[in-house]
């Protein structure tokens, strides 16, 4: 500590440095509690649709059909084999896990297509031939390329005069020992004074990178408050979604709102990967079919055990 040169007493300064010096002797580091866990793989998740659907579940002719087909294409840009992990999860009517993980191996250099005919790879399950809505999650060690197509064509009344995938990432914020991450959720028609429609469908995809049980608190708003909550469990390495399937039956549609996914920080900083895939078709009724495709490449999340 300094003295004065004069009268020989400590100067303030030198006694709040003191103090704050011996405050910080005093608390334990606890730098190891805020180490990130490491990853060990990238899982890339890419919404799949194959089959045709009608509004409602009806098979009325003047309603509108939609068929929709999902390719999925892989290149390994590597000098070296890659080795793939792909697990198929249908998200409705029910949620499943349709087919367990199996192993793909590609050359260096070498694609891999996955489509509507060769969903089933490497075998058919009962479902085989039916309407198939849900993700296909692919994982590896190394980062590879991985680009979905969407491809949708629509039946008598309408036409699908254009059809666009957005997909991003939804950041976390920290909130007094909670991790909340929010997406903007977006589902119904929205019909135009020209009679034409804005098709909106939105799903919110929910990773667990962790190796621990994550109690999820999802919320679903609007602008004039909460719709409705309720809890997802995610298991270790877990996959959950939110769709339009999880608004309250008597919700008014189009709906235009929000989900917030909020859990307990334990000190790791984000232990999930939240995602926000939207998709808008316009639909006119001017014509009696037709046919729209867009393309999204798919972003790794990283997997950490």
């Amino acid at each position: 500590m300094t003295t004065h040169p004069v009268s020989g007493r400590t100067s303030p300064l030198a006694i709040a440095a003191g103090i704050l010096m011996a405050l910080l002797l005093a608390v334990p580091l606890v730098a190891s509690a805020q180490t990130p866990i490491p990853v060990t793989r990238l899982a890339y998740s890419a919404k799949f649709f194959c089959g045709n659907s009608t509004p409602g579940g009806g098979v009325d002719p003047a309603v509108p059909s939609t068929g929709e087909e999902t390719v999925i294409e892989v290149h390994n840009p590597h000098t070296v084999p890659v080795t793939l992990t792909i697990k198929w999860i249908q998200d409705y009517p029910i949620y499943q896990i349709l087919i367990p993980p199996y192993d793909v191996t590609l050359a260096p250099n070498e694609g891999l297509n996955l489509d509507c005919n060769t969903l089933y790879l490497p075998g058919c399950p009962p479902v085989c031939g039916q309407y198939f809505r849900g993700f296909v999650e692919i994982s590896c060690t190394q980062q590879v390329k991985v680009v979905a197509q969407y491809k949708g064509s629509i039946t008598f009344p309408s036409i699908v005069r254009s059809a666009s995938v957005a997909k991003k990432s939804s950041p976390p914020f920290i909130f007094f020992g909670f991790v909340r991450h929010s997406a903007t959720f977006m589902v119904g028609d929205d019909v135009m004074p020209s009679g034409d429609k804005i098709r909106h469908e939105t799903t919110v995809s929910i990773a667990n990178m962790s190796n621990s049980i994550v109690n999820a608190n999802i919320s679903i708003v609007s602008s004039t408050g909460l719709v409705t909550s309720f809890v997802k469990l995610l298991a270790p390495n877990g996959f959950a979604t939110v769709t339009g399937a999880d608004l309250p039956p008597a919700t008014p549609l189009p709906f235009v709102g929000g989900v917030t996914v909020q859990y307990a920080d334990i000190g790791f900083g984000a232990l999930l990967e939240c995602e926000e895939i939207i998709q808008k078709h316009v639909i006119s009724g001017r014509l009696t079919g037709g046919t729209s495709m867009s393309v999204v490449e798919v972003q790794p999340i990283p997997i950490r055990q």
